[in-house]
């Protein structure tokens, strides 16, 4: 078996296309994965997909970036694969086309920006992968109100009350519902 021809992954071909399973099926899903790397010569800088790859450099690597204490300052880093001169082209094989009105969010929130942990997200989405404020219940969506925690979610710009409960436990199951619920349906 030959490996993979649209990068040098180290992955065994699928057949006659000279790709691994991943890239082929990469390709079916969402084009030509190499269409980006043809460009070389284009103004890279008006390219979407290079200016979220940029800004994800620059929060992670760079500590002059208003964002790197939530980034970089965090220990967030971004695979070895997407750095260096083929980054760029590695980062586009890797993360597929951009649907529009999607932006690039982390799986793992405390995870680091690599292959495995990355996606095209909605707003809405990346609304409910934020990580817990500091001084808060612990719960996401779960506020302390006098003797009892309140719960909120978030839905397209509009905050809904899901209500008042007195055992946190049960404020916690309540946001989860709502929020698998707007995930499944958004």
């Amino acid at each position: 078996m030959r490996n993979c021809s649209v990068v040098d992954c180290g992955r065994t071909d699928t057949g006659s296309t000279g790709w691994c399973k991943k890239h082929y099926l990469r390709w079916l899903r969402h084009g030509d994965p190499l269409i980006e790397l043809r460009r070389r010569g284009e103004n890279r800088k008006q390219n979407p997909r290079y200016r979220a790859y940029n800004a994800m450099l620059e929060r992670c690597t760079n500590p002059n970036c208003k964002a790197y204490e939530f980034y970089g300052g965090r220990g967030i880093k971004v695979c070895e694969r997407w750095l260096g001169t083929d980054g760029f082209n590695n980062y586009i094989l890797d993360t597929g086309t951009r649907p529009p009105g999607m932006s690039l969010d982390r799986i793992n929130n405390d995870g680091n920006y690599e292959p495995g942990n990355v996606r095209w997200a909605t707003c809405s989405q990346q609304q409910h992968n934020k990580r817990q404020k500091p001084g808060g219940t612990g719960v996401k969506g779960v506020t302390k109100d006098g003797n009892a925690f309140r719960v909120k979610i978030k839905v397209e710009g509009k905050t809904i009350n899901l209500g008042r409960y007195k055992n946190l436990q049960e404020a916690g199951k309540v946001y989860d519902e709502a929020k698998r619920k707007v995930l499944n349906d958004g």
